[in-house]
């Protein structure tokens, strides 16, 4: 299995998995009546091009396994994950869980300091495995059909560049008064002190330097952003 951005051609594929996984999937969870509200069938030309043009606005990922596409989420304003679908043909088989972790990915690129998603009773359990909580239980009515669902969040941790963890290093080595602001475990190797030392004979304006670049990232990617969920 692959992940890629959408292309245009993958408008009538997604909508093919939006709808299996809704009629057969979320069928455990929800009534016929609840289906048809959220997946009516017979869509006309205007809603086909509307469907496409969503996908297409949105940081759209598809999962493709051989040739075929199986899976899609997106990433809509840097900030909240939209969409979620997979086929029943290959549900527990890891598509969800790869396509959050995409989407996340996308997130902590983006210095998102939180992601949300608005989950089906089908789907809570998985986001709860990546570390979603939920925020609000909620009844929207959808074509005059009420589906129970539940608004999630979590905060993606964002990545630090090596360059920014040696200039953060460097500003340090040189300034005493310097932040110590801790790193989750999963940034990467720590530049050494030592490193940090040659760095600053090598580098005559590596403090002034550093302490713009960490001071910028620290802007960008606030600490209150940072979690230890995997």
């Amino acid at each position: 299995m692959i992940l890629r951005p959408y292309r245009e051609r993958d408008a009538a594929a997604t909508r093919a998995v939006f709808e299996r996984a809704v009629r057969i999937t979320a069928s455990a969870n929800y009534t016929s009546q609840q289906i048809k509200a959220w997946a009516p069938v017979g869509l006309d030309a205007s809603a086909c091009r509307a469907w496409a043009a969503a996908r297409a606005a949105a940081q759209t990922i598809v999962a493709v396994a051989d040739t075929r596409i199986v899976g899609f989420s997106d990433l809509v304003d840097r900030t909240r994950l939209d969409m979620l679908y997979v086929d029943p043909d290959v549900s527990r088989r890891g598509v969800g869980s790869a396509l959050i972790a995409r989407i996340l990915s996308r997130a902590r690129d983006d210095c998102a300091t939180a992601v949300e998603t608005y989950a089906s009773l089908t789907a809570r359990p998985l986001f709860e495995r990546h570390g979603f909580v939920v925020i609000e239980q909620l009844r929207p009515v959808v074509r005059n059909v009420e589906m129970p669902s539940f608004k999630n969040a979590r905060c993606p941790r964002p990545r630090m560049s090596r360059r920014l963890l040696l200039a953060r290093n460097v500003w340090q080595e040189l300034d005493p008064l310097a932040p110590r602001a801790k790193l989750p475990p999963s940034t990467g190797r720590l530049p050494k002190r030592q490193e940090a030392a040659r760095a600053c004979e090598m580098w005559p304006a590596a403090a002034a330097t550093a302490q713009r670049l960490w001071l910028m990232t620290s802007k960008l990617c606030p600490s209150g952003s940072r979690t230890n969920a995997p």
